[in-house]
């Protein structure tokens, strides 16, 4: 299966801090899972995933509304996104 461009840039982003990217690539690396593994956990698709990984990470001053605007954004459940994220 070809990737896309945008999946290709959000691999990218894995080297940005900044990016939910970074901290998903960090929990794979950790936990020593997959991308589709990682997207069970946190009850999305493939796709879905990839998505998330484009968001900047929660602020942490704004650590829970920033949370339920990305879940709200990807379909990611809040609770699993709190946990990979270590809170």
């Amino acid at each position: 299966m070809a990737t896309n461009a945008v999946e290709r840039f959000a691999r990218q982003l894995r080297q940005h801090p900044a990016f939910m990217a970074h901290a998903l690539q960090q929990v794979m690396t950790a936990e020593q899972i997959d991308e589709t593994t990682l997207a069970r956990q946190l009850g999305l698709t493939p796709r879905r995933l990839t998505r998330l990984a484009l968001c900047l990470r929660p602020r942490p001053d704004h650590f829970d509304d920033d949370v339920q605007a990305i879940a709200d954004y990807t379909g990611a459940d809040p609770d699993a996104l709190r946990r990979v994220l270590g809170y």
